[in-house]
């Protein structure tokens, strides 16, 4: 029968702010206990909120020109057919 992770730490006195050590099976288990959040959002952000920039760090320069343009569709013009001299079968 598997038990899983969450299921073997039920019972353990984990304390906030510990972290605990133990092989198990050949392998080197490390297991921290974080502080419960009163908020905590389950998409954790890797960057501290301190580091976020809320204000831009590029200025955009006020457009000197400020024309308006308005556009139509109409239908487009048959393209223009060249001159083709009369003699140009004779060559």
């Amino acid at each position: 029968m598997s038990v899983s992770l969450t299921e073997a730490l039920h019972d353990v006195d984990l304390q906030p702010g510990q972290t605990y050590r133990c092989e198990v099976r050949g392998h080197n288990v490390e297991l921290r206990v974080l502080a419960r959040q009163a908020n905590r959002d389950d998409s954790e952000s890797a960057i501290p909120a301190t580091d976020v920039m809320l204000e831009p760090w590029l200025e955009l320069p006020e457009l000197a020109c400020r024309a308006r343009g308005v556009s139509r569709l109409t239908p487009s013009r048959p393209p223009d057919i060249p001159a083709i001299p009369h003699d140009w079968e004779d060559t």
